[in-house]
């Protein structure tokens, strides 16, 4: 590395070295840039993997450096001849002593080549002579790097620095230094090209600007461009100073903003100046502590399928219909901004849509629970965001097939905040069933739900029915909540499907031969001030002894059963007991408390 003071040294040096002789001798070394005719050394460190021909590299203090070759199949640092990181005398030296057939190799032979016509040759050595002395300038790019307060601008002391240099997969360190001995550094000879991105990384962060994982959010990433000459620094951000700049990312497919706890799950951050100098770049982080200005943030975005908005598509159309005061901009080429009084004078947010032809589907089977036929006649309809807007977006008759898919589904969701509901509207006379269900999707990426309804005559027996026992006393508890039912379909995991929500306990049903198992709302047994028994936790385990547990899904509000000729095999039992704060702490009963079940059930089995 090169700076004020390492110049002087090395002008010293160089008028010292009188070994050096006239340039009328050399030889010229004019291999083409082949890379297959380049030697690496076999040299290979005990101890590292074998697959790897290591090449050795010694410094003018006699240090040893092994370097993976592909380290060495682009330049570095032009004039980095021996591939120390510092442009010095021991470069000319090396330089002159290969062209004089001395030495059979170099550090990185193209590093060597300065003006980058791919031979090593005498003009090479020339340039590199007058660029130690200062009598040219560097072949490369320029660069100045230094550490400032983010809001002050005023030079940093104590921080430990990293310069990082990246090509294609490879990455390479070009220095290392502490601000308490320069508060600026210059590289020079740096390579230009748009395949090298330089950065920098602070450790050891000065008390009261950060933690031992220093300057993760302000690492400067940058490239010369069409720049010879760049001054980067790194803004440090003290504790005290609060980020009064908030970027968000909103996501319109699921109606929210996609952050949590300060951190952008879809994309990171790059904020500049207007000038596109750095100031913060390549952070998951939202909020930003910066001085008055003008400034211009952008977003580099994850893999996930979605993009950001286009103003002009018609996801945006039917957004402004359901929020006539919403507007979109094309935002691709980032959001310029001015930061007065430490806070923008915009809403900075950055719009995101589902990808461009993709489609979630919802599927609907409507069929005679007694034949397995399709049923006409029943009229399904699709609501879009229930819990917002509830807007309904389509509207089916079952016809001969009984079945239909509703699709351009731009809408995702979870289940607290489902992205559509598919009600059941009516059904033919006669026949009784159909329930409401959710449906909800992460992502917008052809993902299709499929519901089956089975609707029952009204003269068919229902002979099928659940109650809920109090575990504390035996009591009924048929108000603490509703159950829905599932059909088994196979014994594949996950191979099931709901029959029927929102039954009453008590209340028969009709259910066709086959397997089956049934869950109470948990929800609503909460909000009642009930819990159910739950065989993992310690006091489960304790309570296990009094139940058939082959009945139950490792829980008493989940009961499994088989129907048989339209009657389940047993009586079927939930079982629930008043909550209590002690349940979730997962700490075991009592004496006295298990000493009051065993009067209460004895040797009875539950099921």
């Amino acid at each position: 590395m090169l700076n004020s003071k390492r110049i002087t040294a090395l002008l010293t040096a160089l008028a010292a070295a009188a070994s050096l002789v006239s340039m009328q001798s050399m030889s010229v070394f004019a291999e083409e840039a082949n890379e297959e005719e380049i030697d690496y050394s076999t040299y290979k460190p005990e101890g590292d993997a074998d697959t790897i021909d290591w090449v050795e590299v010694i410094d003018e203090d006699g240090e040893v450096t092994y370097y993976d070759p592909a380290y060495l199949k682009f330049a570095t640092r032009f004039g980095d001849v021996n591939a120390d990181r510092i442009v010095g005398i021991s470069d000319a030296v090396q330089l002159q002593r290969f062209l004089l057939g001395q030495v059979d190799k170099l550090g990185n032979w193209r590093n060597a080549d300065l003006n980058g016509n791919g031979r090593i040759d005498v003009v090479d050595y020339t340039m590199l002579k007058q660029q130690i002395i200062g009598a040219r300038k560097s072949q490369g790019g320029t660069l100045a790097v230094g550490v400032v307060d983010m809001m002050t601008g005023e030079p940093i002391q104590g921080a430990y620095v990293h310069l990082y240099a990246t090509y294609g997969e490879h990455g390479y360190e070009l220095g290392e230094w502490s601000t308490d001995d320069n508060s600026v550094m210059y590289f020079t000879g740096l390579p230009m090209d748009e395949q090298y991105t330089y950065f920098m990384d602070i450790h050891n962060v000065p008390e009261g600007y950060g933690n031992e994982f220093g300057n993760q959010s302000q690492q400067p990433r940058f490239q010369f461009g069409d720049k010879t000459e760049l001054a980067v620094n790194a803004r440090l951000v003290k504790d005290s100073d609060r980020g009064q700049v908030v970027v968000n990312m909103y996501d319109w497919a699921r109606g929210q903003n996609t952050g949590g706890g300060g951190i952008l799950y879809y994309g990171n951050l790059i904020v500049t100046d207007q000038e596109g100098n750095f100031i913060y770049g390549v952070t998951p982080e939202n909020a930003f502590a910066l001085p008055d200005g003008d400034y211009h943030v952008d977003v580099e975005m994850h893999q996930y399928p979605l993009t950001l908005m286009d103003p002009d598509s018609d996801f945006a159309a039917h957004i402004k219909e359901i929020y006539p005061d919403v507007e979109f901009t094309d935002q691709t080429g980032g959001i310029d901004f001015t930061v007065k009084d430490g806070k923008p004078d915009k809403e900075l947010r950055f719009d995101l849509m589902p990808l461009p032809g993709r489609s979630n589907y919802v599927t609907v089977n409507c069929i005679d629970a007694e034949t397995g036929e399709p049923l006409e006649g029943v009229v399904v309809s699709l609501t879009e965001a229930p819990n917002h807007y509830a807007k309904k977006v389509a509207e089916w008759t079952s016809d001969a097939t009984g079945t239909h898919t509703f699709d351009n589904l731009l809408r995702t969701g979870d289940q607290w905040d489902p992205a559509y509901i598919v009600n059941v509207e009516s059904v033919p006379e006669g026949y009784d069933g159909g329930f409401d269900e959710i449906v909800s999707a992460g992502y917008v990426y052809g993902y299709t739900t499929e519901i089956t309804y089975r609707f029952v005559r009204d003269e068919m027996a229902k002979l099928v029915s659940a109650d809920v026992v109090s575990f504390d006393d035996k009591s009924s508890l048929n108000d603490a909540a509703d159950y829905e039912i599932w059909r088994v379909n196979s014994q594949e995991e996950g191979d099931y499907s709901k029959i029927c929500d929102g039954v009453k306990p008590g209340e028969k049903v009709y259910l066709a031969d086959g397997k089956y198992f049934a869950a109470l709302d948990g929800k609503a047994v909460r909000e009642n001030g009930y819990a159910s028994i739950s065989f993992g936790t310690r006091r489960g385990q304790q309570l296990k002894k009094f139940f058939d547990t082959e009945n139950f899904t490792g829980d008493t509000a989940f009961i499994e059963f088989t129907v048989t000729k339209g009657k389940p095999d047993r009586a079927l039992h939930f079982y629930l007991k008043a909550s209590d704060p002690d349940d979730e702490a997962d700490v075991e009963y009592d004496a006295e408390t298990l000493a009051k079940y065993e009067a209460l059930w004895g040797d009875t089995v539950l099921n």
